[in-house]
């Protein structure tokens, strides 16, 4: 069978210009092995398999990528993906400019310390704005902002999500249900502006 598409070699080998487009796309943000692979078959008409660019992320992986192209605000918002290189336990330290909604840095590390934390929020807002920093409720957070000397601030969705959880526990412990129950959830959910601030 005779592929139309120069994309692909012979023996059905797709070509390094293939390869070199994955890190292109991880560049822009996070995405998903079976997107990417969704984008090639929807660009190029070309179905790749998502073990397959996974394996082809793998060789060519870097241990960091910056985005170096924009003015940033100096409200960030920071976050850590579990992943596997070549079956070995890694993290993917992310930094997002919260108000322009866009990458700024990202980071593969092997152990997930405040030392490694620190340092790549630092290298990451080097020379750029800082004002703020958001993450999810993991304490060593604080630790870190505080060292930094950074405003830091909870992550309203893991903020509620925390709330409505220990609410649940408290509830079932204290052998509260119906009415109680609703009317205890109804005055977090009415008063959760004046809580965020």
């Amino acid at each position: 069978m005779e592929y139309l598409t120069p994309l692909i070699g012979k023996n059905k080998q797709f070509l390094q210009e293939i390869k070199d487009k994955i890190p292109e796309i991880m560049k822009i943000g996070y995405q998903s092995l079976r997107k990417i692979s969704k984008y090639f078959e929807i660009f190029l008409g070309i179905r790749i398999s998502h073990p397959t660019i996974k394996n082809w992320s793998n060789k060519n992986h870097e241990e960091t990528i910056n985005n170096e192209k924009f003015e940033y605000s100096g409200y960030y918002l920071y976050d850590e993906q579990f992943l596997r290189l070549n079956t070995v336990r890694h993290y993917r330290l992310t930094l997002y400019d919260a108000i322009l909604n866009i990458p700024v840095s990202e980071r593969i590390v092997r152990c997930r310390i405040p030392k490694n934390t620190k340092k790549f929020i630092l290298d990451s807002t080097k020379n750029k704005p800082f004002i703020c920093l958001t993450t999810d409720l993991f304490p060593m957070y604080r630790n870190v902002a505080d060292e930094i000397g950074v405003k830091h601030q909870l992550c309203t969705f893991h903020l509620f999500q925390t709330i409505n959880h220990k609410l649940k526990v408290y509830c079932r412990r204290n052998k509260i249900n119906g009415k109680a129950k609703d009317h205890i959830s109804s005055i977090i959910h009415q008063n959760k502006d004046e809580m965020i601030l």
